[in-house]
């Protein structure tokens, strides 16, 4: 298996097999991500995470197939504290068919690498309550909640 950027010519495929199902899932899981009828082009377009000096995107690929994305960007510190930025993930995904194979640590452990990198201080990243799988995952990997973030609908 390979963790690297995307090529140009995959962005489609990333699109359709990976970035829209794991919006798809989302929206599944919680109203709240219910998605648009217009989102499709703008938001599962991997240039969002290409084009940027501070947006990163990286796939898994296993004998030509697109396995998994993570994908993130820089946050810098507010100037009242006396951190440097945190390389916030944004997205971790794994299709059914690939999943408890070590991927999504292959990716986040590279997604962490990218935020050495960078010089960040701190990883951030933001999991559904109600998704276990999720959060066990990120609490194997060191993190520690640090906010919750209540809402609800008017």
């Amino acid at each position: 298996m390979e963790i690297r950027q995307p090529r140009p010519d995959e962005h489609d495929r990333i699109t359709d097999e990976l970035l829209w199902p794991s919006y798809e899932d989302a929206g599944e899981d919680d109203p709240f991500n219910e998605l648009a009828d217009d989102a499709y082009e703008e938001a599962a377009d991997p240039t969002n995470w290409t084009d940027g000096d501070d947006t990163v995107i990286f796939v898994a690929v296993r004998d030509d197939e697109l396995c998994g994305y993570v994908s993130g960007f820089l946050s810098a510190s507010g100037p009242l504290y006396a951190r440097g930025p945190t390389a916030y993930c944004d997205g971790l995904y794994v299709r059914d068919s690939a999943r408890r194979e070590g991927i999504a640590t292959a990716l986040f452990e590279r997604f962490e690498e990218w935020g050495r990198e960078m010089d960040c201080d701190h990883l951030g990243v933001a999991v559904h309550v109600d998704n276990e799988p999720a959060r066990a995952f990120y609490d194997s990997l060191g993190f520690q909640p640090k906010f919750v973030s209540p809402r609800k609908k008017l």
